[in-house]
């Protein structure tokens, strides 16, 4: 290694001494075990490498650029020697080369230092990186059909805007804002992996950050482009099942967008899927549009959704179940009285959600909770018959009282379990044969 490394130094070595000792270099970076990395940073190989980026040979900067990059595969400590010796500010420049494998390489590199941390992200964004990769987009005619740069460099630069717009603490909405427009044709374009890369970058840019949704929603086609892609593949699906989902916990307004570009009928197909990840992610956005207004609520129960939901709660595993808990609870507490009896039309609604107490976790225990209080409220405030009434104080008892008693006696949720108990005890049934008799009699009273 010091000794291919004195040749790159060496001003008196020909260009064919330099190729050959880059392409040395390069190659043993590579290695899948143990690359040397560590041995190149002391023989100060990244600023020799980094000196013969000025050369005006094709090869040359290729292997130069690509050592480089693999060095920014290490660890943080080793991306950060690149960074300290100015290897992005040069890498920024050779977006620009007239060799196109030198661009791609010098993009991968960037790629890679952006994706090892957020300082490092922020210090490739400084640079104005995303104007130049959106401007070499701008050269390749985006469109689904024309492909005037080679696809390879169209996927890596694809991947380079995700990786400038992902992490914790998040950009600077000001820095990636301009990436949005390219993004909303990428999402479009004849390739998968480019598709996927791009919808994953717009995940990241609506995660919590009201500006980015509001222009997501406000890009011509994005919203509808994004609900389309919910009927694609799994691969598809996914990121934009999670950019749909920082939408729907957004405001009031970003929510109906969504429901008016008709998200409620992919979400309903999608309860059915076998992904799990797909399965909890669409609980999770229904849950969201669930906590809402009157009106998005009535959208979801239209649709007869919560049959599905207690669908899903009755045989999925406990990681999607749990999030339709959470959309049946806030079914139950942030309905309407008329829209909540819709709801407990369902008539095992009760035993489903009572079936899940105290099986997977204390917070869902006291979702659950809530979701039986809000019942047992529900049937005092209204007009409700006694057939009704009693009906469903019957079930909570039926399911759950036992499993009540056990909490209160390991004194946990003492406050809203005697709540509950309280009041679905005032009657009192010793079995289910004289809860029925006791039925039978109010019907014929009626």
């Amino acid at each position: 290694i010091d000794h291919s490394i004195n040749i790159l130094a060496s001003n008196s070595s020909t260009i064919e001494q330099l190729l050959e000792n880059a392409l040395y270099i390069r190659k043993i970076l590579a290695l899948e075990k143990n690359p040397p990395i560590d041995l190149v940073l002391r023989a100060d190989g990244v600023q020799v490498l980094k000196n013969l980026l000025i050369k005006d040979d094709n090869k040359l900067l290729f292997e130069c650029c690509w050592a480089l990059t693999n060095i920014a595969s290490g660890s943080s400590e080793q991306t950060k020697q690149l960074v300290e010796a100015g290897i992005i500010e040069e890498f920024v420049r050779l977006i620009d080369s007239k060799y196109e494998d030198v661009c791609e390489q010098a993009i991968w590199g960037l790629g890679n230092i952006a994706g090892d941390c957020a300082l490092f992200r922020d210090q490739v964004l400084i640079f104005g990186t995303l104007t130049k990769v959106i401007e070499l987009f701008d050269k390749a005619i985006i469109t689904t059909t024309t492909k005037t740069v080679k696809l390879s460099l169209l996927k890596n630069a694809t991947w380079l805007i995700s990786n400038l717009c992902r992490g914790k603490p998040k950009p600077d909405f000001d820095q990636i804002q301009i990436a949005i427009p390219i993004l909303a044709k990428l999402i479009n374009y004849d390739c998968t992996d480019i598709n996927i890369d791009a919808l994953w970058a717009l995940s990241y840019i609506s995660d919590s950050d009201d500006d980015g949704i509001n222009q997501i929603l406000e890009t011509p086609n994005l919203t509808k482009d994004l609900i389309s892609k919910l009927y694609q593949s799994d691969t598809l699906i996914i990121p934009a099942l999670r950019c749909v989902g920082n939408i729907a916990a957004g405001n009031e307004i970003q929510t109906d967008t969504l429901i008016n570009a008709n998200i409620i009928t992919p979400l309903k197909q999608l309860l059915n899927s076998s992904k799990k990840s797909i399965a909890k992610e669409t609980c999770w956005i229904i849950s969201n549009i669930l906590a809402g207004t009157e009106s998005q609520i009535q959208v979801v129960l239209d649709a007869n959704i919560i049959k599905k939901l207690i669908k899903v709660i009755e045989t999925r595993d406990n990681d999607i179940c749990k999030e339709a808990i959470y959309s049946i609870a806030n079914s139950l507490t942030s309905s309407t009285h008329n829209q909540r009896e819709i709801i407990l039309q369902n008539d095992n609604i009760i035993d489903v959600i009572c079936s899940k107490f105290s099986s997977i976790s204390n917070q869902i225990d006291e979702v659950i909770l809530e979701a039986l209080e809000s019942i047992v409220n529900y049937t005092e405030k209204v007009q409700c018959s006694n057939l009704i009434l009693h009906r469903l104080k019957y079930r909570i008892q039926y399911n759950c009282k036992q499993k009540f008693y056990k909490c209160l006696d390991e004194h946990k949720m003492e406050p809203r379990i005697n709540k509950i108990l309280d009041k679905i005890e005032q009657d009192e049934f010793e079995s289910f044969n004289q809860f029925n008799s006791y039925l039978l009699e109010l019907y014929l009273e009626n």
